[in-house]
């Protein structure tokens, strides 16, 4: 809990005017990549035609799209953390290694993909996923 609360930080939110890159950045800049004109319609199609869209097409669409209606992103954290291949016992960690709670059945209760148990016992991992989806 400790731990958690010291990850506690407050965002200062600053006009776009006042934000200026740094001459050392190479990555596509993408809050202020404008309209190349690309079409919802064209975008679609391509998505359907299993083609790859430019990157900054998309970027371009997706910020038009942002000035116009509210976006909810939602990325699947349960897939990354399936890709993680953890065991039983990494998902236990030092904290629970000695948990011997019964299920309904009277087994022992499985904690692997118990994902939400990781900000216990895996902080580090699930900050990680945070930072990458962002």
């Amino acid at each position: 809990q400790q731990f958690l609360r010291s990850l506690i930080c407050d965002i200062k939110s600053v006009a776009s005017a006042e934000v200026v890159p740094g001459a050392v950045v190479k990555a596509l800049d993408v809050c202020r990549e404008q309209s190349s004109g690309l079409s919802r319609e064209h975008l679609a199609s391509m998505v359907m035609a299993r083609r790859q869209a430019p990157p900054e097409d998309v970027v371009a669409y997706f910020n038009q799209e942002l000035k116009s209606r509210v976006c909810l992103m939602d990325g699947d954290l349960a897939a990354r953390f399936s890709s993680e291949r953890l065991t039983e016992a990494e998902y236990r960690g030092e904290r629970f290694k000695h948990f011997k709670e019964l299920d309904a059945s009277g087994q022992r209760m499985e904690l692997q993909g118990r994902h939400s148990i990781l900000c216990l016992t895996k902080a580090n991992l699930v900050i990680g996923a945070h930072r990458d989806f962002l």
